[in-house]
């Protein structure tokens, strides 16, 4: 299924952008497991996730920089999403 979704923010990015993880929540947590563990997604996948595309942003998620919420000890291959 190919759709539009109507998020500004995405917009402003060329297409880059998300409006959010949608699912159940164990959906949601089995996603974030195969995230962290590397079993979720071909590595080209999760390379592509983590791609700068313009300022502090990657394809829909927020990456390590001074002042993230994040925090400072936040590695080189951080991940993150504010929740907007």
């Amino acid at each position: 299924m190919v759709g539009e979704v109507h998020d500004e923010n995405c917009w402003a990015m060329q297409g880059t952008g998300h409006a959010g993880l949608f699912g159940t929540v164990d959906g949601v947590l089995d996603f974030a497991r195969g995230l962290l563990d590397g079993t979720g997604a071909p590595p080209s996948v999760i390379t592509l996730l983590r791609t700068r595309v313009g300022g502090d942003r990657a394809h829909g998620w927020d990456l390590p920089h001074a002042g993230w919420s994040g925090g400072d000890l936040a590695g080189e291959g951080t991940i993150g999403h504010t929740g907007f």
